[in-house]
C-alpha cells in the first residue's frame, strides 16, 4: 500500500480552483507520493514479503500499486474521492476499490 506524504485534507485544500468549488485533479495529483519515493519507503517490507514467497510456494502476493500507481506516482484520490484517511489508511472509499480484487485471494 502506497504510504502518502500529504494528508488528504491537506492534498485537497490545496488543490481547490480558484473559485474554491471544484478540486483541480492535476493539481491533486502532484500531491501524490513519486512512485521511486514510494518504492523507497516500502523496500523494507517489499523485501521481507520476497523472503516469505521465497520459502513458501504457496505464500501469494498482492501488489495494490497497480491499483494506485503508474510509473509516476501514486495518487491520493481522485478530485470526487479520497483514497485514504491519513497518509497510509485507506478509506473506505479507497477500501472498496480492492474489495473485489482481495475477495477473491480470501475464498
Amino acid at each position: 500500500m502506497p504510504q502518502q506524504v500529504y494528508l488528504p485534507n491537506y492534498a485537497y485544500t490545496k488543490s481547490l480552483t480558484k473559485d474554491q468549488k471544484n478540486i483541480n485533479e492535476e493539481l491533486l495529483n502532484n500531491y501524490g507520493v513519486k512512485y521511486k519515493k514510494h518504492m523507497n519507503l516500502q523496500k523494507f517490507v517489499r523485501d521481507k514479503v520476497k523472503k516469505s514467497s521465497d520459502l513458501n510456494p504457496d505464500f501469494e502476493v498482492i501488489d495494490l500499486n497497480k491499483f494506485f500507481c503508474d510509473k509516476k506516482s501514486c495518487k491520493i484520490g481522485t478530485k470526487n474521492n479520497s483514497f485514504y484517511n491519513d497518509k497510509n489508511h485507506l478509506s473506505i472509499y479507497g477500501a472498496s476499490l480492492l474489495k473485489n480484487n482481495i475477495k477473491k485471494y480470501l475464498d
